[in-house]
């Protein structure tokens, strides 16, 4: 990790690194929607997905978001950092709550069984 500068280049530091994180989010929902069209299309991704040059790509994107979390966690003075701290949690409950309603919507998570019927043909 890269230490920020100290004379009032901690909001440009963070700025450059918020451009980095953002550029690498579109990136991996890019390749996140192609694994999907092909998922859908029942196609077999491509010989050496997740090579190790991926693999260290994601881990590389992985330590800039670490970074940018550790610089605004320098800038930030503490007391705003809990408020965004119980603010984050209570987003997260949110998601939580969400997902947990989507789910109970899903037929087969409830268990319902579709109705089958015969349907004359001629």
């Amino acid at each position: 990790m890269t230490e920020p500068a100290r004379n009032g280049d901690a909001l440009a530091d963070l700025r450059a690194r918020l451009e980095e994180t953002r550029v690498a989010a579109e990136q991996l929902a890019g390749e996140a929607a192609g694994a999907a069209r092909t998922a859908a299309a029942g196609e077999d991704p491509p010989m050496g997905w997740r090579t190790q040059g991926e693999r260290d790509r994601v881990r590389d994107d992985a330590a800039a978001l670490t970074d940018l979390l550790q610089t605004l966690a320098q800038i930030i003075p503490p007391e705003l950092r809990a408020q965004l701290a119980e603010v984050l949690r209570q987003i997260l409950l949110l998601l939580r709550a969400l997902i947990d309603w989507v789910v109970e919507q899903l037929p087969h998570a409830r268990g319902d069984e579709r109705a089958v019927r015969d349907i004359p043909l001629g």
